[in-house]
């Protein structure tokens, strides 16, 4: 049964390139694999990301919907990080990649600590290199994994403010002009709290970018010191 779960996912691969390929077909289709015999859902996410390749025009409603078959705590690592920053995929799952991805990363440091105690003679010198680097990697991996939590978050505030706003008529209320009380302050303007909104995301992203090349660097001597 396994292998014809995989060969269903790699017929609905190849199919999803199709345009003519309606959202509940493809969904049809991918609820017939049996769930059970998925032991990882990287072939469903790349399916997804096929179909969402040859579909750009898709709404963020239908994005969704068509994600809704795929199990993202089945997601390999490999596919988490990709996923986290497909731009193709809504904002809802990539949060829900990037949550998952961070409980494998707290497990993952458990898990060093754990070898870490164990007597030298079971740890050869190559898997001890590679836990005596890893808690800061996994420190840094981590942190940059909660600013892209974050990031998305607001992402997801600002799409909520900005809903209501591109759904009011021009002409659906009259205008009120109202004058401040001389006691009290004029209340925030919707364009202030955005520019507000909009620096903290770049806060955010310089956070990101700094903490992302910290990371290349001492992964690029972890690399340089096992060659030599």
């Amino acid at each position: 049964m396994e292998r014809v779960g995989e060969l269903m996912e790699n017929y609905l691969a190849k199919i999803a390139s199709d345009r003519n390929l309606s959202i509940t077909s493809f969904i049809n289709l991918a609820e017939v694999i049996p769930e059970q015999e998925r032991i990882t859902e990287d072939g469903m996410y790349s399916a997804i990301d096929i179909y969402f390749k040859a579909h750009p025009d898709l709404s963020d409603m239908e994005r969704k919907k068509v994600c809704g078959v795929i199990d993202c705590q089945k997601l390999s690592r490999e596919a988490c990080a990709h996923a986290a920053q497909n731009d193709r995929l809504p904002v809802q799952t990539v949060v829900q990649v990037l949550y998952y991805e961070q409980q494998c990363l707290h497990n993952a440091m458990d898990g060093s600590q754990l070898v870490a105690t164990k007597p030298p003679a079971l740890v050869s010198s190559k898997m001890n290199h590679q836990f005596s680097a890893d808690p800061e990697d996994s420190s840094l991996k981590r942190e940059n994994q909660e600013l892209k939590f974050e990031l998305l978050k607001m992402k997801m505030r600002l799409m909520e403010i900005e809903k209501p706003n591109s759904n009011r008529s021009v002409t659906s209320s009259p205008l009120v002009i109202t004058h401040p009380s001389a006691g009290k302050p004029p209340l925030p303007s919707n364009s202030n709290f955005m520019s507000s909104v909009s620096k903290k995301l770049r806060i955010l992203v310089e956070l990101m970018d700094s903490r992302k090349a910290k990371l290349e660097i001492n992964q690029s001597k972890d690399r340089r010191h096992s060659i030599s």
